[in-house]
């Protein structure tokens, strides 16, 4: 792995038969992920505090996601199933229910919004009215939001760096991966590296439009990771090339009760199930 690193750091909750996800970011100069899944441990117990009875923290899992420069890296994830329950008292709200929260960057000028579901049902007052004054809430809150702060957590923002032109793809009739070729040098196209691009345009309506995971041949040529079925190259189309880098939370603020739909049971369509998580 190439050092520093960002590592990606996991949070598996349940409500009844409801799953869902936190994720946040932070930065290494290490390979190993043991340590990590330490501190995410310490936070999953900080967080478990502002869960209600019904809600619990099922498992965990850190892994690498980026090298010092915001590219995508493969590499290895660490998963650990360690249980830690909500409060006892009070009941949990329903999982569609949630704080909104906000992480701002040292001067405020980019933020991250996350949704904290699971929690208190006593902090949800009448109308929907956020009620942090609820004995012990404020405390439980304060003490997560510092156990990130101190980790340095944090997320990934991107700004857009330049677009180019499409001229042509080719989709390998044996394997079905396609091979796009660009009308100039994209500078962020480097032999070997994978990417994050959207593209738009490619004949009108196309699979290939939207954000797509490429790998770079020269800087005129990529493929995509994964195979798509599509008609022959028509006319149009361009890629925008993105940069990414690592934002510190350096504040946490809760800012209101929202309304956000939790997803299908344990967070698996019918056809995922197979893969769920163990109980």
């Amino acid at each position: 792995m190439p050092v520093p690193s960002i590592v990606k750091a996991t949070l598996f909750f349940q409500t009844n038969s409801f799953g869902w996800t936190e994720s946040f970011f932070w930065q290494i100069l290490s390979n190993d992920l043991t340590p990590q899944m330490a501190s995410l441990q310490v936070i999953a117990q900080k967080r478990a505090a502002l869960l209600g009875a019904q809600s619990f923290v099922k498992a965990e899992r850190v892994s690498f996601e980026f090298d010092g420069d915001g590219l995508p890296v493969t590499g290895d994830s660490f998963l650990q199933y360690n249980r830690y329950n909500g409060a006892t008292v009070p009941q949990a709200d329903d999982p569609d229910t949630g704080v909104l929260v906000t992480q701002r960057n040292l001067v405020a000028a980019r933020r991250r919004n996350m949704f904290l579901r699971g929690i208190w049902d006593d902090v949800n007052g009448a109308g929907g009215f956020y009620l942090p004054t609820i004995a012990g809430w404020q405390s439980a809150f304060n003490n997560w939001a510092a156990g990130l702060l101190a980790r340095e957590a944090g997320w990934m923002s991107r700004d857009q760096l330049n677009i180019v032109g499409i001229t042509n793809y080719t989709v390998d009739p044996l394997t079905g991966f396609v091979q796009v070729t660009l009308a100039a040098a994209a500078p962020q196209l480097v032999a070997g590296k994978t990417q994050e691009v959207r593209i738009r345009g490619v004949n009108v309506t196309s699979p290939l439009n939207g954000m797509q995971l490429i790998r770079a041949i020269d800087s005129t040529h990529f493929w995509l990771e994964k195979p798509l079925a599509l008609i022959d190259y028509q006319f149009g189309g361009e890629v925008i090339f993105y940069g990414q880098h690592f934002e510190i939370a350096r504040t946490i603020d809760a800012q209101k009760i929202v309304t956000r739909r939790a997803g299908a049971p344990l967070l698996q369509s019918r056809g995922r199930r197979r893969g769920k998580a163990r109980a």
